[in-house]
């Protein structure tokens, strides 16, 4: 089973520069499939997109090739995306770019991340990730421009989050049904501030949220709305991973996944402080332009621990645009069609 950020962030932003279409003339498939073949030279990457790629309207299921004389030792794969013809590309484009511009709940402007691997190996027990993440974060926060700092397990519309089952207490499931499934991520009380996203009902994380304390969760209103309509879910219980947690508030919805189209998603959110995970993204906002920050970032990390390694520090527009590929590599998928 994946736990959000089950893909270390830093690996990704790291090799991004290594994308490359492997030839400009598109592959002809079986069944009239347009596909293209995308050339990702870094391990664990291809699944991911292939789910970005597999959500787009029209979208077919995509091939996972093995491919050799990768720069990196371990075996690559590329990725075969299939997308289906259509008679109107203009259209294909126009869906594409619709899903771009979804509202994300959130001002992706002035945010900057840091994104980096707390090793088993230098933090072996929780209290470690804990104390180093808290100590990074509150130096991120300290920094002359930054107002707001918080650390996650994946940052906003990307789908590095967690999506795994869960059941709430007094609402069985009929008999042979799949419970529900929801986002979730773990989160340090500062994640919504820092994202400029109101609390609707109840309170978010604080410090009374320790990993001895009760467990707790905080929901997003499409998760609310689906199992409470009409009325409140501040204290009820649900179970996740075999944890039951009391919900303490409720958040309006935060895209997570920009490619799983217009509809609403549930959320569920997790104190940091009651589950440290060791692939951290620290979010920053700032006053004024975030890139001017990237140096003493990267200073700031490395006073509290020089043996960490970092991702390239980068701003949430450039890291969402990176992460799926750029909109000019599927501007040339799309470009194709008509």
């Amino acid at each position: 089973p994946h736990e959000p950020g089950h893909l270390p962030s830093h690996l990704v932003a790291g090799q991004m520069d290594a994308l490359a279409v492997a030839g400009q003339d598109p592959l002809e498939g079986e069944g009239g499939q347009l596909g293209h073949r995308l050339d990702l030279s870094f391990p664990g990457v291809p699944a991911v997109v292939a789910r970005g790629v597999e959500a787009l309207p029209g979208a077919v299921p995509v091939q996972m090739i093995p491919t050799e004389q990768k720069p990196l030792p371990e075996q690559q794969h590329a990725v075969a995306l299939g997308v289906a013809r259509r008679r109107d590309g203009q259209e294909a484009r126009g869906q594409f770019h619709r899903l771009l511009a979804v509202d994300p709940g959130f001002d992706p402007a002035n945010l900057l991340t840091v994104q980096l691997n707390l090793p088993e190996a230098h933090f072996p027990e929780d209290e470690q990730v804990l104390a180093v993440s808290e100590e990074i974060r509150t130096r991120l926060a300290a920094l002359p421009g930054v107002s707001s700092a918080a650390v996650t397990t994946s940052l906003p519309r990307v789908p590095l989050g967690g999506h795994d089952p869960y059941t709430v207490e007094g609402q069985p499931l009929p008999e042979g049904a799949a419970p529900p499934r929801s986002q979730w991520d773990i989160i340090s009380p500062e994640y919504f501030q820092t994202l400029g996203v109101s609390l609707l009902r109840g309170r978010l994380f604080d410090s009374r949220d320790r990993a001895d304390s009760e467990p707790v969760v905080v929901i997003n209103s499409v998760l609310a709305e689906r199992h409470w309509p009409g009325e409140s879910p501040l204290g009820k219980w649900l179970t996740l991973r075999e944890e039951t947690r009391r919900i303490v508030g409720v958040v309006p919805e935060v895209r997570h996944e920009m490619f799983r189209g217009e509809e609403p998603q549930p959320a569920l959110y997790v104190p940091w402080a009651q589950k440290p995970f060791r692939s951290a993204s620290f979010l920053l906002r700032t006053g004024g332009d975030p890139e001017e920050l990237a140096a003493p970032a990267h200073k700031a990390v490395a006073t509290v621990d020089p043996r960490l390694t970092m991702g390239p520090v980068q701003t949430l527009e450039q890291w969402t645009s990176q992460f799926f590929v750029g909109t000019r590599i599927f501007g040339v998928i799309l470009g194709t069609f008509g």
